[in-house]
């Protein structure tokens, strides 16, 4: 049977609570104050966050307002979506998945891992404090080893450049976090584009080969889809480019 890690202190963040300690009630009132509303991802319902407390993970700093969601796949899979609201975007990415396998095909890209996990999001409700990017690598250090991937989608237009930076790694020659691999079409909502990131320590790439605006979709896209991975965010609003190997 998987068995979580034990939880520890680092990255500043002081005690990580986990799903027992965690009131999906709280959780709920932060999302709902944070997403949401135009040019926001939609926020999650009561029944969308007791998945992740019941078959998923939920992390929190036991002294900051923040958390991390995050859920393996198989487990994500024997989830009853029916029981979700229609508008808990976990119920979306499922119901997207089953018209054109946004999930699965991180196994069909990555095969041969251990197991994927499917990271929903992270909320924090003082900004400017660096806590996000804190967790999001923390969680990642926690939860992946070497045999297992992590991988989450961040709505790709400049105004949510917080969550693109928070994802990135700091240097594109660490593995302090994620990397950006795929540009898609409505993960969760129809005509809305999604970076799809990735944290994998079996990848690996060569020198930084340039660098694109985040206005400039399309040739990211092209980039992405020749074989370049987005490792890292330079203001005001641009990707480093590495190859990927």
């Amino acid at each position: 049977m998987f068995k979580w890690p034990i939880l520890r202190r680092n990255s500043g963040l002081g005690k990580i609570l986990s799903n027992e300690d965690i009131d999906p009630t709280l959780v709920l009132k932060l999302e709902q104050s944070e997403f949401g509303g135009e040019g926001k991802d939609p926020s999650e319902t009561l029944e969308g966050i007791l998945v992740f407390k019941e078959l998923g993970k939920i992390l929190k700093p036991e002294n900051i307002e923040a958390y991390a969601e995050s859920i393996r796949l198989e487990d994500l899979f024997l989830c009853d979506i029916n029981r979700l609201h229609p508008n808990s975007p976990l119920r979306m990415i499922v119901e997207t998945d089953r018209r054109n396998g946004v999930l699965n095909s991180v196994r069909d890209d990555y095969p041969g891992r251990q197991s994927y996990h499917y990271s929903h999001g992270v909320v924090v409700s003082e900004k400017g404090k660096g806590y996000g990017s804190a967790l999001f690598r923390e969680r990642l250090k926690m939860l992946i080893g070497e045999k297992d991937l992590m991988f989450g989608f961040i709505m790709a237009y400049l105004p949510n450049i917080p969550a693109i930076r928070m994802a990135l790694r700091k240097n594109p020659f660490t593995t302090d976090g994620a990397v950006i691999d795929k540009l898609q079409d409505g993960v969760y909502e129809p005509g809305v584009k999604y970076f799809r990131w990735i944290y994998d320590k079996r990848m690996a790439y060569g020198r930084r080969e340039g660098t694109i605006s985040l206005e400039d979709t399309s040739k990211i896209a092209s980039a992405l889809n020749a074989g370049y991975v987005a490792t890292k965010f330079e203001e005001p609003n641009k990707l480093f480019f590495n190859r990927r190997f």
